[in-house]
């Protein structure tokens, strides 16, 4: 299949496309105008610090992010609801297959979906991130299927719910389609020491369901959670990286990325999926660098605005 010039693409890692659709829509225009309108309203409630954030730290004006602060739960759930299309990876089961395959539990699974208003709020090229705790056979493997805190959701396991994420409906498992109804995927491992690290840290990611949403995504509390500092709330030993925006610390997931991509992190690169319009293709930590280093530029982010609703 073609990959784009320049760009390396391993026989063992594959790329599937189907037939290309229309891709204009009558209403683009208004949904990337809504996206960016909200955005505008909503980027210091969120309290990240922008994507160039070493030039451009603090762009807001201190009194409109104490205004946007009060109002974050109401203009969260807003964009929560907002949707401009389904994920690229919604219907490719050969990717969720393909990642399914690959993933353990405990991996953290960072994921880009142009086709949600929150993806156009959080300025992080990736802006969701979710953990695998993985199916009853896996939890049984790993000795904690039988944990009080896992056995209360055994019915939701068991019905596919293996994965665990924090947004505005707080702490939930959530099942394959939900996660992978996105454009891009990016798996990460942690370093686990023991089997018995190993079921500490699975039982402490259950206990934590039913932890209200951070609005204010400040990861100096641990009384409501974001979904990377849930993340980072088990997993507090794998340097993470924190950063300071708006008088208050936070993470960035493309910071994750960036830190594993520099050999910084205890987290390790397992996969890395691309969705399209017309289908998916598989890439290395060289196409994802590559990709993060392009999201940069001026000419990528208007790709971006394009693909909010195509």
């Amino acid at each position: 299949m073609p990959h784009s010039p320049n760009r390396r693409s391993p026989a063992a890692v594959p790329s599937f496309e189907r037939p290309a659709h229309g891709r204009a829509r009558a209403g683009a225009t208004l949904c990337r105008a809504l996206a960016l309108g909200l955005g505008a309203s909503l980027l210091s409630a969120c309290g990240h610090a922008p994507k160039d954030a070493a030039r451009d730290a603090e762009p807001y004006p201190p009194l409109l992010v104490a205004g946007a602060d009060l109002g974050a739960p109401i203009l969260g759930r807003i964009a929560a609801a907002i949707r401009f299309r389904k994920g690229y990876l919604a219907d490719q089961p050969d990717a969720r297959a393909y990642l399914l395959k690959r993933l353990r539990p405990l991996d953290l699974v960072l994921v880009r979906s142009r086709g949600k208003a929150t993806h156009h709020i959080i300025p992080s090229e990736f802006a969701h991130v979710a953990v695998y705790l993985g199916s009853e056979a896996e939890l049984s493997r790993a000795g904690v299927w039988r944990h009080p805190d896992v056995q209360p959701h055994a019915r939701d396991i068991r019905d596919g719910a293996v994965f665990i994420e924090a947004d505005v409906k707080n702490v939930h498992l959530s099942k394959p389609e939900r996660i992978f109804d996105t454009d891009r995927v990016v798996v990460l491992r942690p370093r686990v020491r023991s089997a018995a690290e190993r079921r500490t840290l699975l039982a402490a990611f259950y206990e934590t369901i039913g932890t209200r949403f951070d609005y204010h995504f400040n990861a100096e509390e641990s009384e409501t959670l974001f979904c990377a500092e849930l993340a980072n709330h088990v997993l507090d030993n794998q340097g993470i990286p924190l950063r300071r925006a708006y008088g208050r610390t936070t993470i960035r997931p493309d910071d994750m990325i960036a830190e594993v991509l520099a050999g910084r992190s205890r987290l390790t690169f397992v996969a890395y999926v691309v969705g399209t319009p017309t289908g998916w293709r598989a890439g290395d930590r060289g196409d994802l660098a590559a990709d993060m280093e392009a999201a940069r530029t001026p000419a990528r982010r208007g790709a971006q605005a394009r693909e909010t609703c195509s």
